[in-house]
């Protein structure tokens, strides 16, 4: 079983509109919660934001702003003109049966609008910055740190969000592999590991991604690296965590143990779906498609050995 391969069942297996159902619930639901979380807690964080960024030299705070604001353009720029293209495409489709090729469609476009503005801010990066440098250049100090603390403040109730669809999906994603399991490979689940088991590890390698996220804050205010630094820590959170959980549908505890450690395929499906965190509506299905992906790789190593 080839990687595209892989990719492309894992891509399949998540458009199943059950699963776009649950993925969209959960992704709501917790957006919901960390909205009103964040309205209580805003202050808070943002004073400790704030604290920090007072150690930041003005020249470095005012072309991390630049970039934090334009990476927020971006996302705006990504979810609009996504909007725009998919009404025009409800249009052209109206009166039309939606087959699955429509949902297809959707995931493709999304993906293709996110690359578009990605390819234009990066080869016209000097043109954009020295555009939000000019509007910069209006604010007085404080305002300028202020932005920044609110922009900060933001990402650290998005860390939170995205760690609880994690963490939720754990869950959830336990019971679609199993069917999945049984259908494909007409394999009973082994459940070696339990869910409780699961979570435990994942809250364990969380609090270890906090300590890092602290001790990596300066990395966040130099360009590229600090989405860099996100993805990664993003991507070392859920490897160990949805390996085990992917693998041991299955597997044996053994074969699962052998595999753990060898191959950096388990980073690369782990950094994949980190960098799809960072794109609008598509996050939401980002740990569906960590645990799909994860659990045929895994059988894809396993099959020459299965009886």
């Amino acid at each position: 079983m080839s990687f595209s391969f892989t990719l492309m069942k894992s891509l399949d297996d998540i458009l199943n509109l059950e699963v776009a159902k649950k993925a969209v619930a959960v992704g709501f639901g917790v957006g919901i919660v960390w909205l009103v979380i964040g309205y209580i807690f805003w202050d808070s964080i943002f004073a400790l934001a704030s604290y920090f960024l007072s150690w930041i030299p003005f020249a470095i705070l005012k072309a991390n702003a630049a970039f934090l604001i334009g990476a927020f353009a971006w996302f705006l720029l990504v979810l609009s003109t996504y909007s725009i293209l998919m009404v025009i495409l409800n249009l052209a489709s109206f009166n039309r049966k939606k087959s699955k090729s429509y949902e297809v469609i959707s995931l493709v476009l999304m993906i293709i609008v996110s690359i578009f503005w990605t390819l234009f801010g990066f080869f016209n990066w000097d043109f954009v910055y020295k555009k939000l440098e000019q509007i910069l250049m209006i604010f007085p100090f404080k305002t300028l740190e202020e932005t920044i603390a609110a922009l900060l403040t933001i990402l650290v109730f998005y860390n939170l969000f995205i760690f609880s669809l994690y963490l939720i999906d754990l869950i959830l994603g336990r019971k679609i592999l199993k069917d999945l399991a049984l259908k494909e490979f007409g394999c009973k689940s082994l459940n070696i590991k339990s869910n409780k088991k699961l979570l435990l590890i994942l809250l364990k390698d969380f609090l270890i991604f906090l300590v890092a996220l602290v001790i990596s804050f300066p990395l966040f205010f130099i360009p590229f690296i600090n989405i860099a630094t996100q993805v990664l820590l993003w991507a070392w959170l859920i490897k160990r965590a949805y390996y085990l959980s992917s693998s041991t549908i299955c597997l044996t505890e053994e074969e699962s143990k052998i595999l753990l450690n060898k191959g950096a395929m388990k980073w690369i499906i782990s950094i994949i779906t980190s960098f799809l965190n960072l794109i609008p509506i598509i996050n939401l299905f980002a740990p569906f498609f960590a645990q799909n992906t994860l659990f045929y790789w895994s059988m894809s190593k396993a099959l020459p050995h299965q009886k």
